[in-house]
């Protein structure tokens, strides 16, 4: 069995100086929320003008079967007057139960479904709560 359900999604454009700086500073800052995956990291250049994307995931285990997984992807564009740096944030609640034995895995869906799974999307609705705060704070500090 597996469950996967988009709990949030909010995108956020900032004004930044550097924006591929700033960008760097955000995943910094999430890394202390939890172990961060990057999965692309890129800066180009071109005179003045330069162009950043720096995308990456946050997976945080709810319990032994579902964990919250935060998806963040950053695009910057900067010239000698400045920048913007677009942020875009999915907040997924993913559960899964996996076993070769179909009756036992059965029995247990059962039970977890009927009750351990609230718990698990509540805690990762707090969860996301919590990130999305932290993502619109930042806003005060982006320079």
């Amino acid at each position: 069995m597996k469950i996967e359900e988009t709990i949030k999604e909010e995108g956020l454009l900032i004004n930044a100086k550097d924006p591929y700086d700033e960008a760097l500073e955000i995943m910094d800052r999430f890394s202390k929320a939890g172990d961060v995956v990057v999965k692309e990291n890129v800066l180009k250049t071109d005179g003045p003008r330069n162009a950043s994307v720096v995308d990456f995931w946050l997976e945080e285990a709810l319990d032994e079967y579902s964990k919250l997984r935060a998806e963040c992807r950053m695009n910057g564009l900067a010239d000698a007057k400045g920048g913007q740096l677009s942020i875009s944030l999915k907040i997924t609640f993913e559960c899964s139960i996996n076993s070769d034995n179909k009756l036992l895995v059965g029995a247990f869906e059962r039970y977890y479904l009927s009750g351990p799974i609230r718990l698990a999307r509540k805690k990762a609705e707090d969860r996301a709560d919590w990130l999305l705060k932290f993502v619109r704070e930042h806003r005060i500090f982006s320079h």
